[in-house]
């Protein structure tokens, strides 16, 4: 058998970015058309490594000038996220030829795309724990890069994200000599350590660090909302729905199950779902009251990541089968939206869901897709983010022992994924509301339906989150569960028995509801439309009759809105007043903690030789007192 196959995923994307580079500026769609071919190659080869098993294996090689090993190998689930993350990847590849077109940027944003391609194919198929950390932090510099080819304003946006990504990065390298010492290796399939140490937990607790940092958990997400913002859109499909979500998501269930041993109910596993928790609430929360369409989504992001992390938590083979489906199903509408999010931006140059509405006659194919994704994410069956959901709800269910009265703490955060995923819907509707329904206001230009290189792979995407929810058993039973190792060959009820329902059964049954729905809209429908006059205290405010009063369109409701008077309630109100000034941003807070400590040391360092002198004395005692310590000892 030829393990240098394994090599190809990683050879093909980078030798293209290199020569994207080299292709004139003048010469067009070139390297559009080189990075299809390359990521089409990648995908076709990641669905041989599943499928045919042989391929899968070892390869090492060996740096022997820095005497450093690197060695690949191909696993059931490193082969099966590949095809993820390389399908949707040409995905965005496809969208990006008329959005990046327009965005105005430049070759290097090929470049980049398809070294991230290569990063995203060496971080699953190492064997090596350095190897995978230094990768992973190269995807943060080449998000960064991505990051800058943005809206004015996009540096402070990328340093932020490079910062608290990288910062994060060196915490892992931390854990990862830990686990060194632990050890003995950095191979990663040679790696077996209990959490029953201070060390152990030390090291789990700064790789899991990064890992959140990168899905945007909890309180290490500040950076994701602010690149939402400035970053281009299909930047953003790329990265925090696509790349971050799959090897965050990876190295999460290689570090709890492959390095070390998390077990249910076990300390580091209730962490993990209170941080899930958390994210899912907050995240939602903070999203309610978001007016720009970019950071809302991104805060949906960050929300839906929080489901994972609560999956991966509970620690049951239901609960990584709902934590990984999840992952696949988020990164599929996640896209979507964004996709549909960058149409509507495409078409009207306007991302402020205040000066939008009225687009679903102007863009039927967006709003189509868009009201699919939006009921896949909020969770409402027969779509795919029903059945992810459902089962990490029948997981964390399965944890609790009613005889014993142990695990009852598990329903709080069963209460915390369903208010999620109803908070989900609320925003979701503001969104729909203030973006496809109302009127279109004046002030927005004429709209029209987005280039089919938009469209088609968000029709694509929408008709995916269909099939995985009305035929989920066979994406559970065939892919999800053997990559695991985890036999359900007699479908998913024998491990998820609670409320178990056919997805067939229910979609004809939703279907015939929403049948004759359409026939009584139909028959009792007004076909007329009446346009009545503004009164506000009684008195008509059209500006015929009063000049300065405003006029019919600025008195219409705004879904922007919607959640406002939430700020009003006492206790929500004070949380997003601290959240407003940014004190749980970690990075503003240490960028406080460290502009005090130049502070400090601008008063210490004040040319005057005397305090030199003092310092050098203090030194000099210091030395004398820890030598003495260690000759009496």
């Amino acid at each position: 058998m030829n393990y240098s196959l394994l090599l190809i995923p990683i050879i093909v994307p980078f030798t293209a970015g290199i020569i994207t580079l080299l292709i004139p500026k003048k010469i067009k769609y070139i390297r559009e058309l080189l990075a299809i071919l390359a990521l089409a190659i990648v995908s076709g080869y990641s669905v041989k490594f599943l499928v045919d098993t042989s391929v899968l294996g070892s390869i090492s090689l060996s740096l022997n000038l820095l005497n450093i090993g690197f060695s690949l190998l191909g696993t059931p689930l490193s082969s099966f996220l590949l095809i993820a993350g390389m399908f949707l990847s040409l995905l965005v590849a496809l969208f990006s030829i008329k959005a990046a077109q327009n965005a105005g940027q430049t070759r290097q944003y090929w470049a980049y795309f398809l070294w991230t391609a290569t990063a995203l194919t060496i971080t699953l198929l190492t064997d090596n724990l350095i190897a995978l950390l230094v990768v992973w932090g190269a995807i943060a510099v080449l998000f960064y890069l991505l990051i800058l080819l943005g809206k004015p304003g996009a540096e402070k946006a990328g340093y932020k994200a490079l910062i608290m990504i990288g910062g994060s990065d060196v915490l892992m390298l931390i854990g990862a000599g830990i686990i060194f010492y632990l050890s003995g290796t950095l191979t990663l399939s040679a790696i077996k350590i209990p959490l029953d140490s201070p060390l152990s937990y030390i090291a789990f607790i700064l790789l899991m660090i990064g890992i959140f940092t990168k899905l945007g958990v909890m309180p290490f997400h500040t950076w994701l909302p602010d690149s939402a913002e400035f970053a281009p859109v299909s930047v953003l499909a790329l990265f925090p729905s696509i790349i971050d979500k799959i090897l965050g998501i990876y190295l999460l269930m290689r570090i709890a199950f492959d390095l070390f041993t998390l077990t249910p109910n076990s300390a580091m596993s209730i962490v993990l779902m209170a941080l899930g928790s958390i994210t899912i609430i907050i995240g939602a929360g903070v999203a309610l009251v978001q007016n720009n369409l970019y950071k809302l989504l991104a805060y949906s992001t960050i929300s839906q990541a929080g489901y994972l992390v609560l999956g991966i938590g509970v620690a049951t083979p239901l609960g990584v089968i709902g934590g990984l489906f999840h992952m696949l199903n988020n990164v599929i509408y996640k896209t979507q939206l964004f996709f549909s999010a960058g149409a509507v931006e495409n078409q009207t140059k306007e991302t402020d869901l205040d000066k939008l509405g009225g687009l679903s006659r102007f863009m039927p194919i967006t709003f189509i897709t868009t009201i699919i994704s939006v009921f896949a994410i909020s969770g409402i069956p027969p779509f795919n983010g029903f059945v992810s959901k459902w089962l990490i709800y029948q997981s964390l269910l399965q944890t609790i022992n009613p005889a014993s009265g142990q695990g009852w703490f598990i329903v709080i955060f069963i209460i915390c994924a369903m208010l999620g995923s109803v908070l989900t819907l609320a925003y979701f509707l503001k969104m729909l509301y203030s973006v496809f329904w109302g009127n279109k206001p004046k002030t927005l230009p004429v709209a029209k339906e987005a280039s089919w290189l938009i469209t088609l792979p968000m029709i694509l995407l929408a008709g995916v989150s269909i099939l995985f929810g009305v035929f989920a058993q066979f994406p559970l039973q065939y892919f999800i569960a053997p990559i695991l190792g985890i036999n359900i060959s007699q479908g998913i009820q024998p491990i998820a028995p609670y409320g178990f329902w056919s997805p067939q059964l229910s979609t004809l049954l939703i279907l015939l509801g929403i049948i004759i729905g359409i026939i009584i809209y139909l028959f009792t429908r007004t076909r007329q439309v009446k346009s009545g006059k503004v009164f506000i205290g009684g008195e008509e405010i059209s500006p015929q009759i009063t000049p300065t009063a405003v006029d019919e369109a600025q008195a219409t409701v705004s879904g922007a809105t919607f959640y406002d008077t939430v700020k009003e309630i006492k206790l929500v109100s004070e949380a997003y007043r601290v959240a407003d000034s940014k004190f749980f941003d970690i990075f503003e807070q240490l960028r406080k903690f460290i502009g005090l400590l130049v502070k400090v040391a601008r008063k210490i360092h004040n040319g005057l030789l005397q305090t030199y002198l003092g310092w050098l004395l203090l030194g000099i005692i210091a030395i004398i007192v820890t030598f003495l310590i260690i000759l009496l000892r």
